[in-house]
């Protein structure tokens, strides 16, 4: 089964919609995940905190999630749980901030 990054991500909020009448708390989580890449069958979801991370990877809740997927996305899905790029993020708004600063202005969030 191949299945692209943007496809994954226009049924993504189905999935979340089915998850979230069985497991609220869950859906809590992945709704602030980012789906992130797509490898041949396995989606790799980016959090933002240890504590969902190892939430994630609990061998029930990864079990529950990728049940769900499977009819959604017409086949089984893996799941690869990592953690966002914290330094990235930082450097990306550093960059935000000089640009900004070299046409006089400021990033305003």
């Amino acid at each position: 089964m191949q299945i692209s990054l943007e496809d994954a991500r226009k049924k993504w909020p189905e999935f979340i919609q089915v998850l979230e009448k069985d497991s609220p708390a869950l859906t809590f989580i992945l709704k602030l995940a980012e789906l992130h890449e797509v490898n041949g069958n396995t989606f790799v979801i980016a959090v933002g905190h240890q504590f969902h991370r190892d939430k994630l990877n609990e061998k029930h809740c990864m079990q529950k999630i990728e049940s769900m997927l499977a009819p959604i996305y017409g086949g089984n899905i893996n799941l690869n749980i990592v953690l966002k790029d914290k330094k990235a993020i930082v450097e990306k708004k550093q960059e935000l901030d000089s640009l900004a600063s070299a046409f006089g202005g400021e990033v305003v969030a």
